[in-house]
């Protein structure tokens, strides 16, 4: 009887036709020119900023969803083991079934926000944002106003319901779900 292997343990597909629309990435976010196995940490070309905004501009621009478990460091050491993870998270999407939580690149980058701009660490997408005291009315006022800027959108206050905002995850939802409908809109 032969051992299952996990399909993300090994390359399913080829990640070669992904290398150099990664490298392209790179070089948007870094303004680097990165070779293929340049080590993208060692020289910090990628630092935890840099590596939250590569992750959603990676699941937006190949349409995958990133595994958490993958987004360990050795995993983007390189444009061409970047290009691996987008390869193998291409070929096993068809057997995922359909995500029902926010993706993990907008929880990431949604976090990172947060923590940058009010100098919070969040410990977890569902901590409760309100009973940690990471978020009080003037917090989330100048937090909705951050959100509405970085992903363009223009929320109505009056619309916004207070549970929307009670964690990482709940905000990256209502995020997507805001997205998604001025995306609709604008068809």
């Amino acid at each position: 009887m032969q051992a299952a292997i996990s399909p993300i343990a090994f390359a399913v597909s080829d990640p070669s036709p992904f290398l150099e629309p990664v490298q392209a990435l790179l070089r948007k976010l870094t303004f680097q020119e990165p070779g293929p196995d340049t080590d993208l940490l060692a020289t910090g070309m990628l630092d935890s900023m840099t590596l939250v905004q590569l992750v959603a501009a990676l699941e937006h621009e190949f349409d995958v969803q990133i595994p958490m478990d993958e987004l360990g460091a050795e995993s983007f050491r390189s444009a061409a083991g970047i290009a691996s993870l987008v390869a193998n998270a291409k070929s096993v999407e068809p057997a995922v079934p359909a995500r029902t939580g926010p993706r993990p690149g907008l929880i990431l980058e949604i976090q990172s926000l947060i923590e940058e701009t009010f100098s919070v660490r969040i410990e977890s997408a569902d901590q409760d944002l309100f009973a940690s005291g990471a978020l009080d009315s003037l917090i989330l006022v100048q937090l909705i106003l951050r959100l509405e800027e970085r992903f363009g959108l223009d929320l109505v206050m009056e619309d916004l319901d207070l549970d929307a905002f009670a964690t990482v995850s709940t905000i990256a939802t209502f995020i997507e779900t805001c997205l998604k409908k001025t995306g609709a809109a604008a068809r």
